[in-house]
């Protein structure tokens, strides 16, 4: 039998596969939503691009940061367009085009208001009641107990509208809107360092946790590669590098919400 030769055969197996692993260089999705990804001098930082980079330093990837608004990536997650992201809800649906890695930290959802606003919910009973819309980004989920009263609920499902990040705070600014429905980490950063946020408030009452998972295409992430950023997951939760990650960005709101972070390395 005739024995192909050593190069021949890495050769072929590259050509046949559209599976992003030679080389390891993923495809991640960004998008200018302080702290989570912030374009810095050229280059993307920020909570959620260093909680990204830990991960696939530890597996020996490079990411390729691909700037994209939330609707367009879950689209493009699923086609392969782009090989991963973080920030992302589990769903049965979307774990047939998915792979997800949990890394340890549960989303909290909480609302922002204006400070002039005299409904401030005091419970979540209170925030059922709330008069006018509640703005939240297109595409967001929500678990448990926000999730049951969407569902069972339909005069406070009718009080919900999609918009963009953008859209929903200038909403909110004018009065269109009563409430943003914001990730608590987003939502504290933002009233630490935004002079635009100066009217705003959060309302100190969690209304959803979930897990929060980075999650991967099955079209451009091989089973292969997952199993070695599973792996590289649970070192980086055992070594405790997330939870390094999460202190010192709130060591930095802490500090009047100063930008004190250097430009991480790009590994």
């Amino acid at each position: 039998m005739r024995i192909l030769p050593s190069v021949l055969v890495i050769s072929v197996l590259i050509l046949t596969s559209g599976q992003a692993y030679a080389g390891c260089r993923l495809r991640m999705r960004v998008n200018q939503v302080p702290p989570q990804y912030m374009e810095k001098n050229g280059q993307w930082v920020g909570l959620g691009v260093d909680r990204m980079k830990a991960l696939l330093h530890e597996a020996g990837c490079v990411a390729d940061f691909v700037s994209m608004p939330w609707k367009r990536s879950l689209v493009d997650l699923a086609s392969g367009r782009i090989d991963g992201m973080i920030n992302v809800n589990f769903t049965p649906e979307r774990a047939r085009d998915y792979w997800f890695l949990w890394y340890g930290h549960n989303e909290d959802t909480v609302l922002v208001m204006r400070k002039d606003d005299a409904n401030h919910p005091k419970n979540f009973q209170d925030v059922l009641n709330l008069p006018g819309k509640i703005a939240y980004e297109t595409g967001d989920l929500f678990g448990p107990p926000l999730m049951g009263a969407i569902k069972r609920n339909k005069t406070f499902n009718a009080k919900l509208v999609p918009l963009t990040e953008a859209k929903q705070y200038r909403m909110l600014t004018y009065r269109r809107v009563t409430a943003v429905l914001d990730m608590e980490e987003n939502a504290r950063y933002e009233l630490a360092t935004n002079p635009e946020w100066s009217a705003l408030t959060m309302v100190p009452l969690v209304v959803s946790s979930v897990p929060d998972f980075m999650a991967f295409s099955k079209a451009s992430v091989s089973k292969e590669l997952f199993m070695r950023l599973e792996k590289a997951n649970i070192r980086v939760i055992a070594n405790g590098s997330y939870r390094a990650i999460t202190q010192a960005w709130q060591q930095r709101v802490a500090e009047n919400g100063k930008w004190h972070a250097t430009v991480p390395e790009t590994h």
